[in-house]
């Protein structure tokens, strides 16, 4: 489709296995299991939001960039996000390798 972002964006739980030092080694989704191949962490800080009680509230978050591979799929890139310390994770943005070669002029 023209005009369209070759990059798919939006919020859908996970399951995330994760080995030493938290490290996502294994990503579920739509019943699919993914292999984690590569990751790279970015903690943020989420602040200035009105909490339940309402307070202001502050929580941290790690967005990770995760190169997953399916037997049955090309390999690719998957963010996810979660609270530090919790245990949900959300599917935020994902593109194979022919949508991200495609998106920066790579495709033949």
């Amino acid at each position: 489709m023209a005009g369209r972002d070759p990059v798919g964006t939006f919020s859908e739980a996970v399951d995330i296995q994760s080995g030493p030092g938290c490290r996502p080694v294994e990503l579920r989704w739509r019943g699919e299991r993914y292999q984690v191949v590569s990751g790279r962490r970015r903690p943020f800080v989420l602040s200035g939001y009105l909490g339940a009680e309402g307070r202001l509230n502050t929580t941290e978050y790690e967005l990770w960039e995760l190169e997953v591979t399916h037997p049955e799929r090309s390999r690719r890139t998957m963010k996810v996000t979660h609270r530090v310390g919790g245990s949900r994770w959300r599917l935020l943005c994902l593109a194979d390798d022919r949508q991200q070669r495609s998106a920066v002029g790579l495709a033949r």
